[in-house]
C-alpha cells in the first residue's frame, strides 16, 4: 500500500486533483486511510500552490491615491463620500478573514440531479461563469483539471 501511495508524492497533480475534485476533497483521503502525514503533505502542495500562484488579495486600501471629490475647490472632498468611505474602511477591517482552502475542504459535496458524482472540470467551469471564482480556486482547479494526462 505505501508504495502505491507513495506515488502520490511524485506528482503534485494527483494531490491537487483530489483535493480540488468537488466529490473527492478530504472525504476520499479518509476513504483510502492515508496516513496523517500523506494528507498533511497533500494540503501544503495544494496551499503553497495556491498561495504562490493563484490566491487573489482583497483591494488594498487606496490611502496613497488621491480621494474623490465632488468637483469643489481643488483638495476639497465632498463630506458625504468620505463618511461612505470611512463606514467602508471600517467593515472590511471587521470583516471575517475567510480561508478558500479551509472553506472549500470543509464544504458541501455536490452531486448531479442523478445524484451522481459531478464531472469536475465541467463543475468548475460552471462555477467560473457563474461568477465564483472561490478567491482564485476555480483558475487553479480549470489548470488541474485540463493539463496533459502524460
Amino acid at each position: 500500500v505505501s508504495k502505491y501511495y507513495g506515488l502520490s508524492e511524485q506528482t503534485e497533480v494527483y494531490s491537487l486533483a483530489v483535493l480540488l475534485h468537488p466529490n473527492y476533497r478530504l472525504d476520499f483521503l479518509e476513504a483510502m486511510k492515508w496516513e496523517e502525514d500523506w494528507k498533511a503533505t497533500a494540503i501544503d502542495i495544494f496551499r503553497s500552490n495556491y498561495e504562490a500562484f493563484y490566491k487573489i488579495t482583497p483591494m488594498e486600501s487606496q490611502g496613497d491615491e488621491e480621494s474623490p471629490n465632488n468637483g469643489g475647490e481643488e483638495g476639497e472632498e465632498d463630506p458625504v463620500i468620505a463618511a461612505m468611505m470611512k463606514r467602508s474602511l471600517v467593515r472590511m477591517a471587521e470583516a471575517k478573514v475567510v480561508d478558500p482552502i479551509e472553506e472549500w475542504l470543509s464544504d458541501v459535496t455536490p452531486l448531479t440531479k442523478k445524484k451522481e458524482a459531478v464531472d469536475p472540470f465541467a463543475w468548475w467551469w460552471k462555477e467560473k461563469q457563474r461568477g465564483n471564482d472561490r478567491m482564485g480556486l476555480a483558475d487553479m482547479a480549470l489548470d488541474v483539471f485540463s493539463c496533459p494526462g502524460e
